[in-house]
């Protein structure tokens, strides 16, 4: 299951529990399509704390999910996993530099605050026309 809520302008918070689904998919898909005509027009912290390994039922989930990444500008991964840490890196080589980072859940209000780049030197992003 995800749990989709705007947080800040053009940043999203996912809260991801469990398996995803085809109903999952179809959600974000749906809170995205505002922004596809412009690609890294939107930021997401993407919570898997309280996820099992085992994000994706099925393969064509995954895929379809890989193929949103380019619609984020940043994205903050929330968890205690360290495994996940080298599907961070190798995501964050398909992004630009500094577009991906993992963080503790102690931490998620740094992760919130990375993904609304409020840590950008001219300021956060703005509002979504």
């Amino acid at each position: 299951m995800i749990e989709i809520n705007k947080f800040a302008p053009r940043a999203v918070e996912m809260k991801v529990r469990g398996p995803i689904e085809q109903n999952d998919i179809e959600k974000l898909e749906s809170a995205l399509d505002p922004y596809l005509p412009d690609e890294g027009s939107i930021s997401a912290v993407i919570d898997i704390t309280d996820t099992d390994r085992d994000l994706v039922n099925k393969p064509a989930h995954l895929d379809r999910l890989l193929a949103q990444i380019d619609k984020f500008a940043r994205i903050a991964v929330v968890t205690h996993d360290r495994a996940v840490s080298g599907i961070v890196s190798a995501v964050d080589a398909l992004m630009p530099a500094g577009s991906l980072q993992q963080f503790e859940p102690a931490r998620v209000s740094k992760a919130r605050d990375f993904a609304a780049h409020l840590n950008r030197p001219d300021g956060p992003l703005p509002p979504a026309e």
